[in-house]
C-alpha cells in the first residue's frame, strides 16, 4: 500500500509534522439512506440554524422518510464549501452553540443507519454481497486505503497488532483493516449493542477479530498494539478527544501508530477538529485533507 495515488503538497515544516496530503476528488455521490443528493455550493447561518431546529424535534433518528431529508440536508451542508468564509460560519456565536447538538444528531443517526446495514447483512442470504451494497462501503475502503497506506509508509511497515476505537454496530474499518493488513485485530466499543452486533457482522463475514464492550478511557492495553485508530465520532467535543489523546499517549507503546480520524472546513459540523499541534507525546506524520468531500481528514503520528 503506498500514497502514490495522493497529490501530495510541498511538506510543512511547522513543529513535528512530515507531510501534507490532498486527496483528489471523485466521482462517489454521497447518499442518506441509499438516496443521493447533491452537493451546496454555499450555506448560511440561517440555514445551519433551520436543520437543528428540525433535527432537535425529531423523536427517533432512526432512517425514515420523516428523518432522511434532515439528515441529507445536514450532510449536504456538511461537504460543501463556503470559501474563505468557512472559519467566520464554524466560529460565529450561533453555530457554535448548536455545534455539540448537531454533532450528537448526526452520531445518532449514523449509528442507527449502521445498526440497520449491519442487521440487513446479519441477516442476508449472501452476506458478502450485501455488505458490498452497504453505500458508504467504496469511501470507507478508500478512507482505509490511505489510513493503512501512510501508516505503512511512515510508522510501521509489518503491524502485527491493530485496534480501533469506537468499532460500531456495523464495523467496516475492523473488516478492511483484517483483510487488508493480514494481522490480528481488534476494536472496542463503549455500546453493548454495537459490541454484539460487530461481533455477529465480522463472524457472519468470517472475518476473524475481537471486540471488547469498554469505555475508551477506561481501556488500558494499549501498549499491546503497533497501530491504533480513532474514530471521528469518539469524543463529540475537542476538549474530550483531546482527553482521550492524552490517555492514548500515556498507554501506546514507544513507536507504536496513532491515526486520528478528524474534520476540517464544514466537515466541523459533524465532528470536531483535531489538529497536529493537539496530539502531545507524538510526532505528526501526515496530515491529510480530503479534497474528496465524503472522505473524514486524518493525522498519523507515531508515539514517542
Amino acid at each position: 500500500m503506498s500514497l502514490s495515488s495522493a497529490s501530495v503538497a510541498l511538506p510543512l515544516t511547522r513543529g513535528s509534522l512530515a507531510g501534507h496530503v490532498e486527496l483528489t476528488d471523485t466521482d462517489v455521490h454521497p447518499t442518506v439512506n441509499d438516496t443521493p443528493y447533491e452537493v451546496k455550493a454555499r450555506v448560511s447561518v440561517a440555514e445551519i440554524l433551520d436543520v437543528h431546529r428540525e433535527l432537535s424535534a425529531l423523536r427517533s433518528h432512526a432512517p425514515s422518510e420523516i428523518t432522511d431529508p434532515h439528515f441529507a440536508e445536514l450532510m449536504r451542508m456538511s461537504i460543501s464549501s463556503s470559501g474563505e468564509n468557512t472559519d467566520d460560519l464554524i466560529h460565529d456565536h450561533r453555530v457554535e452553540a448548536v455545534l455539540p447538538d448537531l454533532r450528537r444528531f448526526y452520531a445518532s443517526g449514523s449509528y442507527q443507519r449502521e445498526l440497520a446495514h449491519s442487521l440487513r447483512v446479519i441477516n442476508a442470504s449472501d452476506p458478502h454481497a450485501a455488505f458490498a451494497e452497504v453505500p458508504y462501503y467504496e469511501n470507507y475502503r478508500k478512507l482505509l486505503a490511505f489510513e493503512v497506506g501512510g501508516t505503512l509508509a511512515s510508522v510501521n511497515p509489518r503491524p502485527q497488532r491493530v485496534l480501533m476505537i469506537g468499532c460500531g454496530p456495523m464495523p467496516i474499518t475492523l473488516v478492511f483493516l483484517s483483510e487488508m493488513l493480514q494481522c490480528e485485530v481488534s476494536g472496542i466499543d463503549i455500546s453493548p449493542e454495537a459490541c454484539t452486533l460487530a461481533r455477529k457482522f465480522c463472524r457472519t463475514l468470517g472475518t476473524d477479530v475481537t471486540v471488547h464492550e469498554t469505555d475508551v478511557l477506561d481501556f488500558y492495553a494499549y501498549e499491546q498494539f503497533d497501530v491504533v485508530l480513532l474514530g471521528a465520532s469518539v469524543g463529540l467535543d475537542k476538549e474530550l478527544r483531546l482527553r482521550i489523546i492524552k490517555h492514548l499517549s500515556e498507554g501506546m507503546a514507544s513507536g507504536s501508530a496513532l491515526v486520528v480520524r478528524t474534520a476540517h472546513g464544514m466537515r466541523r459540523l459533524l465532528f470536531p477538529q483535531v489538529d497536529p499541534a493537539d496530539l502531545e507525546g507524538f510526532e505528526c506524520q501526515y496530515l491529510i485533507q480530503p479534497m474528496d468531500r465524503v472522505v473524514n481528514s486524518m493525522i498519523i503520528a507515531r508515539k514517542t
